[in-house]
């Protein structure tokens, strides 16, 4: 059985995520097609092609859970990820 909580959570963040997308990813795909993306809710973007390096520079500039991940270009990255220190 699903929590209901982290359900509504994933839910809210997936809707967030569309947005950051849209208002900040889009334009990058012409120039970065294929590259990792981390983007804060400011629009700021960190690039990188290491799924690890750009979790954790997002993690100490945004903070654990305050952007969305993606591959530009593409609607699904595969994996789930949990950077610790």
């Amino acid at each position: 059985m699903v929590n209901v909580n982290i359900d509504k959570w994933i839910r809210e963040r997936e809707k967030k995520d569309k947005v950051l997308y849209e208002k900040y990813g889009r334009s990058l795909e012409k120039k970065h097609k294929g590259k990792l993306a981390a983007i804060g809710s400011s629009g700021k973007v960190i690039l990188g092609d290491s799924d690890l390096d750009v979790v954790e520079k997002a993690i100490k500039e945004f903070g654990n859970g305050n952007f969305g991940f993606f591959k530009i270009g593409y609607t699904y990255t595969g994996k789930w990820l949990k950077a610790t220190k």
